[in-house]
């Protein structure tokens, strides 16, 4: 569809809405603004049309009323802001959440600010009206922590270029000093992280390599483990050239889905240490300012017997390996024995200036 609609599970849209977005949308094709409506109270009559711009027990955002939403009829209306259980917009206007965000919290105000950058506008249609269930009969059944509310908020005004003062000052009161600079000091050593550029990093675990507890701990010494999606190899496959393959294959397909800019694969027989991460860094630099598809960076400084490995893909490789490497298995196995596997494939046909070792 050229237009979509999100909203949460638990919010009810009034009647006669989404037939009048849609007409909406008719009559104003080339949209490329950021689209709501007032939310109700569950007395069917009070409502709230925006998010006012202030801090308030952990949160970004209070609940304002703009009185022009009171008129159905009404024309949109600019707003700061708005609580995102339902939104809308032209697909090909849609500007994405940063994919480094986790957990609950720290969404809006983010992608309305990120649209007004982009050109676009944050609108309150008066006829869209929908209705959130607050309560929860059964309880929250996701995780809500203070640490990925904070980090997503720092990510968020990082990306939109806004300063950290008023995150800091409201945790330090809301929660206590050291609480809150512990945490904002964590995040802000993931988005100093020379590694932060990639949209994803994803860690090729074998079955034989170091347990989960000592493989976070690694992790988060180099500021990652925040950023790293673990994928098993699948030790049933019959050589480990396919288990490689299978995942490079699963995790491009998901990187082209997401429409992730580049990723970071790490692979090999030992762990990560500051001089590896620091001379990837220092030559995916060199990559950010070329043309690139694929990079491969090598180490053998790690144990008598490891070998430390990372693997960088841009975008505009995807497609590519998509189509050549086989997705089923099987086709993929006799495809691996005539490529040498998908590792060396990418080598081979994208790797321009790399590998390079040190």
């Amino acid at each position: 569809a050229d237009y979509v609609l999100c909203m949460d599970s638990h919010v009810f849209i009034a009647p006669g809405a989404i037939k009048r977005l849609l007409d909406y949308f008719e009559a104003n094709p080339e949209t490329k603004d950021f689209l709501q409506g007032p939310m109700l109270n569950d007395n069917m009559r009070n409502l709230s049309s925006h998010f006012q711009e202030k801090w308030s027990q952990g949160m970004y955002g209070t609940w304002g009323k703009d009185e022009r939403a009171n008129d159905i009829d009404g024309e949109p209306f600019d707003i700061p802001m708005q609580g995102l259980g339902s939104f809308a917009c032209a697909k090909d206007a849609w500007l994405g959440f940063n994919p480094r965000f986790a957990g609950f919290g720290g969404e809006e105000g983010y992608i309305h600010e990120k649209f007004r950058q982009a050109g676009g506008r944050a609108l309150c249609l008066p006829f869209y009206r929908w209705l959130h269930r607050f309560n929860r009969p059964m309880g929250t059944r996701y995780t809500v922590s203070w640490e990925d509310r904070i980090r997503n908020y720092m990510i968020g005004h990082h990306e939109n270029g806004l300063p950290f003062d008023g995150i800091e000052e409201h945790f330090n009161s809301h929660l206590n000093e050291q609480a809150t600079s512990r945490m904002m000091a964590k995040t802000q050593a993931e988005i100093d992280s020379p590694l932060y550029h990639f949209d994803a990093i994803y860690y090729l675990k074998h079955p034989d390599q170091a347990s989960q507890l000592s493989l976070d701990t690694e992790l988060d010494a180099i500021h990652i483990v925040r950023r790293t999606k673990i994928t098993p190899l699948d030790a049933e496959l019959d050589t480990l050239q396919l288990q490689y393959s299978r995942a490079y294959r699963d995790i491009i397909d998901e990187a082209q889905r997401h429409d992730y800019n580049s990723i970071l694969l790490l692979h090999g027989n030992d762990l990560y240490d500051d001089e590896f991460v620091a001379a990837c860094a220092k030559h995916a630099k060199k990559l950010m300012k070329n043309n690139w598809q694929f990079a491969t960076f090598t180490s053998e400084h790690g144990s008598s017997d490891g070998v430390m490995q990372a693997s960088a893909i841009h975008h505009s490789a995807y497609e590519d390996i998509l189509k050549e490497a086989p997705s089923e298995t099987e086709d993929l196995s006799a495809w691996c024995e005539a490529n040498s596997g998908l590792l060396d494939y990418c080598q081979a046909k994208l790797d321009k200036k790399m590998p390079i070792t040190f």
